[in-house]
């Protein structure tokens, strides 16, 4: 096997190569592959360059750098930045780019903090190496070249990567590869137009493959791999046109952020962040929508479409929402699929009164003590709060499902058997798409996207095909590597080392998409300004001694200043509602500068909100001060025609919702038979009884002892608890009342409840017998403090007394009344605290328990 590390590879060692490593590429211009290096470069063009530190920085065991042989006039802040954790990817931890709030600007790169901090520290001026990303703004784009000697190169860029992997490092070390089994290339496959077509991306034998499976315990083979290894990252998609057993990892060009000799066993770890995995129905980012429309043959079809979506989605969620309150288990399962509601703290302090915190919570609490939603007001109550909550939030974010859509890796067809306007998705399972279980989109149009999404190019229709060749790549979508540019590079810019995309296959709104030609980009000379100190000028001026701390404050400075890129969005969003349009050329303009900006930290420019105001003026007809948009003021009460999309669109989401919500409530009478009514009963007999039970035990106990004076302790100590109870109830609406009723209300829940819990049993006459009830009320039970007799006596007369409350009998009491419910079952199950908020519902055993009482009511019924 050809080993890249030698100086000088033979001709027939190259000829050893698989066949696809050297084969001329399918499709358009395979003969003249301008700018396409040949696997027969020469030994500085085709393999990797042997270059060691002079002086590496020591570390422990652990991977923390030691304080050995470090210069010791280091001032305190480069002692404490030593002493920083090492290990880092380079990737952020960070919410789903597909994310309907996502503003876009999540760029990582990729350094080792160990190994960028070893370039910059070293003493030796001739083996600093590292490189930068090259998405250049067009006033920066001069500031750094190809090369990987960063000692040029601006140190806010330098330190803009160091910045962002400053942190603990997510990802899982898998295999240690030999040097000979890696394959370093120094280009990148480029079309005829010199464009690179596989960018951030390499590919990984399946001998290799399958060990990382094994390492990350996963069940499945993935086709792609999220990662670093040395001096690369970006993605690894999986090749199987090698022998099987052949462990083999290949990186480009652009893949590669520093020089790197692979000596080291730590540099030839490959440390895997994310692998592709089984594809979900995705959302409809709101991004997306204005693209849509504005580029759709007709745009009430576009709006008819997703409103279409909008009732699919609510009608389901509705209809789920009723299944689940017939059934306790079901509505167990529904609260966890709704919420996903989580019992913070170490003990039980997620409670607040007599309830946890949440809706969701509360709900889980009740369900699990006994209650049922149609059997229960305030369960009922909770349950339609909690749907409205769940459906605004849809509104206001715009959550908008599309079942015949996903979210995939994009990895590229290296095999180049894929047209240049062609895509292949295949599923590892069957995907229900609404219509049917699909394997593969075959024959389908598709539009393909990614966040950010400001441009009318940012969405392009493809077709979707399926090539034998490319099988095995499964829940990945495979771009073309045919053509003059990249399919990704079309989408806002994307390329192959970790993006995602939305691929959307609904035929009403595909057939009504158009494309549009990538719009001219402006130049933003003179509105950035580049920053040209760089490494070699601070350690001329200051010296090796002094250099650092400069450079560390400076790049600070730069990376703690306010960022632009969501105020800049926010203002291109206002701008498009102003014009109603997102292809004016002020809106393009601005869509420019967004895509210019989420590379600022990488890029090293100052751009601050005077240069902004200069560019409104010139580049944005000036329009500075822009109303807000209808949709984001909340309800919409009326729209008129023409509307923006997003003032229609919650318009007739607002209408849906009001209909759903009707149709919940409606939904209790319909159960029961009830003619119409709609209340639920709030009175339950198990929780009163507790109470009735006893003070006909203690009845029955004064008809022994009527001829004795105290036989009336009963009598007295009722009243004075109903007493204590009304002024707890008196106290209760005094707080919750008024203007700022709702102000602190936790707090206030808390003060009441603490007022309840003091009540103590009193009887005015005392005597033996007096003494010895209160005794036993209050004697410590086998249940908690808040468990004991006298509490749960309290709770089922407060129940009785105020079970027609909206809030207050169940804020104070419902600890002890949902203990008393469940106490009403057949055999009781404590959970300790700690264990409960871990307890998730088990879907398989609902499903079949469900089928069980199903069919033994059939055959009751038989």
């Amino acid at each position: 096997m050809l080993s890249y590390s030698e100086p000088v590879p033979r001709r027939d060692m190259v000829e050893s190569l698989p066949v696809r490593m050297r084969r001329p590429r399918s499709g358009p211009g395979a003969e003249s592959s301008v700018g396409r290096p040949s696997a027969y470069r020469t030994t500085n063009q085709a393999t990797n360059t042997t270059r060691q530190f002079d002086r590496p920085l020591p570390q422990s065991d652990l991977g923390f750098l030691t304080m050995e042989n470090i210069n010791p006039t280091l001032s305190e802040f480069r002692k404490l930045i030593f002493e920083a954790m090492i290990r880092d990817d380079g990737y952020s931890t960070k919410s789903s780019i597909h994310d309907d709030d996502s503003d876009g600007s999540e760029y990582s790169v990729s350094s080792s903090l160990a190994d960028a901090m070893a370039q910059v520290w070293n003493s030796n001026d001739s083996s600093q190496q590292y490189q930068v990303p090259r998405k250049q703004p067009d006033a920066v784009s001069d500031q750094s070249t190809q090369t990987k000697e960063h000692n040029v190169l601006p140190y806010s860029v330098i330190m803009g990567n160091l910045a962002t992997i400053w942190r603990l490092s997510t990802s899982t070390p898998t295999i240690v590869l030999d040097k000979t089994q890696l394959r370093n290339y120094q280009f990148d496959e480029r079309s005829t137009t010199g464009n690179v077509m596989n960018d951030g991306i390499g590919r990984v034998s399946l001998a290799l493959m399958r060990k990382v499976q094994n390492a990350l315990q996963l069940d499945y083979l993935p086709a792609a791999i999220q990662g670093r290894i040395g001096s690369a990252k970006g993605v690894w998609v999986l090749d199987i046109g090698t022998q099987p057993s052949e462990i083999w990892l290949e990186t480009y060009e652009s893949q590669t952020k520093w020089n790197c000799d692979w000596k080291d066993p730590e540099h030839r770890t490959l440390e895997v962040l994310s692998q592709s995995s089984g594809l979900e129905t995705a959302n409809l980012n709101h991004q997306f929508i204005s693209i849509l429309e504005s580029r759709s043959v007709d745009r009430r079809n576009t709006r008819a479409a997703i409103v279409k979506h909008m009732k699919i989605n609510l009608q389901t969620s509705l209809d789920r929402a009723k299944e689940a309150m017939k059934q306790p288990e079901l509505f167990r399962k529904w609260i966890h699929e709704t919420s996903y509601a989580s019992y913070g703290g170490r003990n039980e302090s997620w409670f607040v009164g007599g309830l946890p915190k949440s809706w969701a919570e509360q709900m889980s609490f009740l369900s699990d003590g006994g209650f049922e939603p149609l059997q229960l007001q305030y369960l009922h109550n909770l349950t339609i709060d909690h749907m409205e909550s769940q459906w605004k939030n849809t509104k206001d974010k715009m959550r908008i499902e599309i079942s015949q859509s996903t979210w995939a890796l994009m990895v590229v067809d290296f095999q180049g058997v894929l047209g240049p306007d062609e895509v292949q998705l295949c599923f590892s399972g069957p995907f229900n798409d609404g219509f049917e279980q699909r394997y593969d989109l075959e024959g389908f149009d598709v539009i393909v996207a990614r966040c950010p999404a400001h441009l009318p190019s940012d969405i392009q229709k493809v077709k979707a095909v399926f090539k034998p060749e490319l099988r095995h790549l499964k829940d990945v979508v495979v771009f073309p590597f045919t053509g003059q540019e990249p399919l990704a590079g079309k989408l806002s810019g994307g390329d192959y080392d970790g993006d995602r995309a939305w691929i959307c296959w609904d035929s009403d709104i595909v057939d009504n998409f158009r494309n549009a030609e990538v719009p001219q980009k402006p130049s933003f000379n003179g509105y950035f300004e580049a920053n040209n100190h760089t490494v070699e000028s601070l350690i001329l001026k200051h010296g090796k001694s002094r250099y650092l701390d400069y450079l560390l404050e400076e790049a600070f400075t730069f990376h703690l200043a306010p960022k632009l890129v969501g105020l800049c969005t926010n203002y291109k969003e206002r701008l498009a509602y102003d014009k109603n349009s997102i292809e004016d050329p002020s809106v393009i303009n601005m869509s420019w500068l967004l895509s210019a900006l989420v590379d600022q930290p990488k890029s090293g420019f100052t751009f601050n909100k005077k240069i902004l105001q200069r560019f409104q003026k010139e580049y944005c007809e000036n329009q500075v001060d822009l109303k807000q948009p209808a949709y984001k003021k909340g309800t919409i009460g009326r729209i008129s025609e023409p509307c923006h999309i997003f003032d229609f669109l919650k318009y007739k989401m607002q209408e849906i919702i009001h209909q759903g919500l009707s149709d919940l409530c409606q939904y209790r009478s319909s159960q029961n038979g009830d003619g119409g009514t709609l209340d639920v009963p709030t009175f339950d007999k198990d929780l009163a009884s507790y109470w009735n039970e006893f003070e006909a035990e203690a009845e029955a106990m004064n008809l022994i002892h009527q001829q004795d004076s105290v036989s009336n302790w009963l009598s007295d100590m009722r009243s004075n608890l109903k007493r204590d109870i009304d002024t707890c109830y008196s106290y209760w609406v005094k707080v919750m009342s008024g203007p700022n009723g709702k102000a602190n209300y936790l707090a206030k829940v808390a003060s009441v409840h603490e007022k309840w819990v003091s009540i103590s049993p009193q009887i005015a006459k005392r005597s033996a017998v007096a003494e010895a009830v209160i005794w036993a009320l209050t004697r410590p039970s086998t249940h908690s403090a808040q468990l004991g007799t006298w509490q749960l006596l309290k709770a089922s007369l407060t129940f009785k007394l105020y079970h027609n409350t909206r809030k207050f009998l169940w804020c104070i009491a419902g600890r002890q009344l949902q203990f008393i419910k469940s106490s009403k079952a057949r055999v009781l199950i404590p959970v300790t605290p700690r264990t409960y908020k871990v307890l998730r519902p088990d879907g398989k055993r609902i499903h079949q328990s469900c089928v069980n009482e199903d069919r033994m009511v059939a055959e009751d019924n038989w």
